[in-house]
Parts: structure tokens; sequence; C-alpha cells
């Protein structure tokens, strides 16, 4: 009986190999396609943090303070003057246009106002269509114009006869000691560029799986399938899925490599624990995919509610907003896509050093989606009875 398993399932592998394994799009899609997707956003977010941000500059006060200025914002590495204007209108246009991210304008007397004492101001015009740049130059700007401020401030208590120690206690007797756990670079691949291609994975392996299974149904291939594998529907899914988990798993062991070798993530946790989520992962999207071609056996429809719970995946999990903000309602769906238990896990055994006994619920509950396969039996029931009509 074992044997006869054995052969059955090696049957399936063969098969399989015969019908989609060989074909050089869909493996483009198994494998070159993911690995595209890691590449391309190793490529976007490599270095860590946003750089070189164009501003335009109008500075209509000349003056030696405002050309410092002007010289300290440049110097900053988030921000590049790309414009430097002749006119406030000129900025404004560049700004609608989109030819920059924000304008800044240095009125006239700029500097007298300071030299007498005087309160002044530099406009700064954003642009929030890019909540991460325009975040990031008015961050940058109010720190410059913070320093700024002090080192005048500064310099005029010295001059009165205060030391610089003094000055500078009374300019600010309260400091922030900042500590940044985890994410001590305040690197955007850590979070950002890790997330959006571990969820582009999971997308491959649930498209892929789906479009394995479903095609048997499109096609009308279902019974010759299930022969393969001597009537056991069992033995029929395992041997379709199992090279697919294979591939996969040399896929995850790049995706690792390239996150934890070329770009330096930190890997403070355990690496069998790592591995094991990516299986799980694995496991769980393809469950998933049993579950929508088993309800759904139009393999359009199944391939679309396969987009639509990848789209899901990555706004629901944490990654951009905190997952303990988000409404109720939307935390419930969140728990019910793997993804979220397996970002969890993933930035556990990462970034946190959390220890791996303290994550085995979360490795239950990504555990949990196998689960899923229980609609093996309503497949087999599609196959033996297939609708008339051809599925689309």
């Amino acid at each position: 009986m074992e044997e006869h398993v054995e052969k059955g399932m090696r049957t399936v592998i063969r098969r399989e190999w015969k019908k989609n394994l060989r074909r050089p799009l869909f493996m483009c899609f198994v494998l070159a396609f993911p690995l595209g997707v890691l590449g391309y956003y190793y490529q976007l977010f490599g270095q860590g943090v946003v750089q070189e941000l164009p501003v335009a500059v109008h500075n209509a006060d000349q003056s030696p303070m405002s050309r410092k200025i002007v010289r300290l914002i440049d110097s900053s590495p988030s921000i590049h003057i790309s414009h430097r204007l002749t006119s406030s209108e000129e900025g404004r246009q560049a700004l609608e246009n989109g030819e920059v991210y924000g304008f800044i304008h240095f009125p006239k007397g700029f500097e007298k106002r300071l030299l007498k004492g005087e309160g002044t101001e530099i406009e700064y015009y954003n642009s929030y269509i890019s909540m991460a740049a325009g975040g990031k130059i008015s961050s940058e700007l109010q720190k410059i114009a913070a320093m700024v401020s002090a080192g005048i401030e500064i310099q005029f208590r010295t001059k009165k006869g205060a030391s610089q120690a003094k000055a500078m206690n009374d300019i600010q007797p309260v400091r922030l000691d900042m500590h940044a756990l985890s994410n001590p670079y305040l690197n955007y691949y850590y979070f950002l560029g890790t997330g959006l291609s571990f969820v582009a994975f999971m997308l491959f392996v649930l498209m892929s799986s789906i479009y394995s299974l479903g095609t048997e149904l499109r096609f009308r291939t279902g019974r010759e399938w299930l022969n393969s594998a001597g009537g056991n529907m069992w033995k029929a899914v395992g041997g379709k899925l199992l090279p697919y988990t294979v591939l996969f798993m040399l896929v995850a062991a790049a995706y690792h490599g390239v996150i934890f070798g070329l770009a330096h993530f930190p890997l403070n946790g355990s690496l069998w624990g790592l591995f094991f989520g990516y299986f799980l992962l694995i496991a769980a999207s393809q469950g998933l995919a049993v579950l929508f071609v088993s309800v759904q056996p139009m393999l359009r429809k199944s391939l679309t509610m396969g987009l639509l719970v990848s789209s899901l995946a990555f706004t629901c999990a944490g990654i951009t907003f905190p997952y303990e903000s988000l409404p109720r309602a939307i935390q419930a769906i969140a728990d019910m896509l793997p993804f979220t238990h397996f970002v969890k896990l993933f930035l556990g055994q990462s970034l946190r050093g959390i220890p791996v006994e303290f994550q085995y619920s979360l490795m239950a509950k990504l555990a949990l989606f196998t689960v899923l396969f229980g609609f093996v039996p309503l497949l087999k029931k599609r196959i033996l009875k297939p609708k008339r009509k051809r599925l689309l």
C-alpha cells in the first residue's frame, strides 16, 4: 500500500512536470518574477533612507546669512536643491507641476530682522502627494531651523557675557535622549522593502497554486489528474503542490540571502524559526488556493479572489499603519490573513530578537491555515461532477 501511495505521488509529480513545470512562462512566474521583485525592491530601498529629494529655493534676501542657510539645507543628505529660482511664482509652479517636493522662500530683509533681534520666518510650501517625501523634507527643515535659531541665540547670549555652556542650557534646559530600538538606522528597507517583497512572494505562491489547480477544472483534465494519483485526491493535491513547495522554499532562501546578506538586515532571533515561517507561509497560501478553487471553480474568479487577498494582506499587516490603531473590524480581517502572522513572526525573529518559544503561537496560527486543505473532498466533487459550461 505504501509503495502504491509513493507511486501515485511520483506519477502526479511527473505529470505536473510535463504539464506546467516545463513551460518557460509559468516557470518565470514561479522563479524569475519573485526574484525580479526581490531585486527591484532591493534596488529601490537599498540605500536604506530617502536621499536627494528635489526642492526649489527662492532667496529674495541674498544676504550672507540666507546663503549660509541655503548651503546648510543643500548639505542635508535627504534634500537636494535642484531649482534656484528668481521668483516665488516659479517655485509654486514647479511644486504644482511635480518637479519638486517642496519650495523654500527667503523674504527680503531676512538677515536685517535677525540682527535686530526681531522674529522672522522662512516660507516653506510642501507637497504631501508623497507622504514619505513630504514628511522627510518637513522634518529636516524643522531640524535645520531649530539648529540655526539656537546658534543665533547662543551668539546673542555669549556677546552679553554668558558662557557657551550656560547659553546652551538656557536655550534648551530639557533635552531628548532618543534611542531608536530595532531599527536604529531608520532604514526604509528594514520594514517597507522586506514587507513589499514578502507580500509579493505570497502573491506568487497563491496565484501559481490557484492556476495549477484551477487549470484542471478549466480544461477538464481533472479526471486524468485524479486517475494518475490512483483515485486518491489527497495524493493528487499533494503531488501537484509539492514541487512548488520545494521551488518556493528555494526562492525563500534567496530572499533570506539578499535581505540578511546583501541588505545586512539584523538577524537577532532563530534561523530555523524564520525558515519554518517561510514554509508555513507557503503552506498557508497553498491552503487558501485549495479553498478558492474549491468554492469557485471558475479560474478567472478564483484568481481574482487571490489578488484580493494579496492586496489586503499588505494593507492590514500593520507595516505602514500600526495594527493596534486599525478599526476592530479591520483587525479581524487582518487576523484571517496568514501574512499578518508571518510579518509578526518575521520581525520578532529578525529585528526584535524575541525567543522563538514566545512565538510558537504565531506559528500555530499560520499552521492553522493548513486546515483549508480540508476542502480537498469538495474539490474532488468538482472534478467528478464538472459543470456543463466551460469554466473560464
